[in-house]
């Protein structure tokens, strides 16, 4: 059972729903402290410094809660293995691939390029058209992705 109070007094409303959607364990366990930074789970000066490079790199200090892409160097190796080890048509791959590098044509990147355009998304109305907008963030797309049966970041 969740602790609801403590919840509210550490995270977002938004944050608290996305906890709170998150199954718990019918067989408890106690728990146990494992570092993603090593294949074993196990802490190392080495990963930490590895880390906090990548990190730093993205410049991602700045907004814990959030990822943005902004530069191809900034997306997780992960997320490119992922996307090329992923078992669906080359086509939506490449769609993926461009998405990650703000390579698909949107207003954002279009007005980077000096191309006026309009910056109101035609599906809801919104200001914003960025990539996470477009792909995630939209309510479209957001209820594209809930009626879908693979869960993409949580959306």
């Amino acid at each position: 059972m969740w602790k609801e109070e403590i919840l509210h007094q550490l995270f977002s409303v938004e944050e608290v729903a996305a906890i709170k959607g998150i199954p718990l364990s019918f067989f408890p366990r106690p728990d146990r402290l494992i570092w993603k930074g090593t294949k074993n789970g196990r802490f190392t000066v080495k990963s930490a410094y590895h880390l906090l490079s990548n990190l730093k790199e993205a410049k991602l200090f700045s907004s814990p809660t959030s990822f943005k892409v902004v530069k191809w160097r900034m997306v997780p190796n992960i997320i490119w293995k992922q996307i090329w080890n992923c078992k669906t048509l080359p086509k939506i791959k490449e769609f993926l691939w461009r998405s990650c590098g703000q390579g698909v044509a949107s207003s954002e990147g279009l007005i980077r390029r000096n191309i006026l355009v309009d910056r109101i998304c035609r599906r809801c109305g919104m200001v914003s058209k960025t990539i996470d907008h477009l792909l995630l963030t939209c309510p479209f797309a957001r209820a594209a992705w809930h009626g879908s049966s693979n869960v993409f970041f949580g959306v």
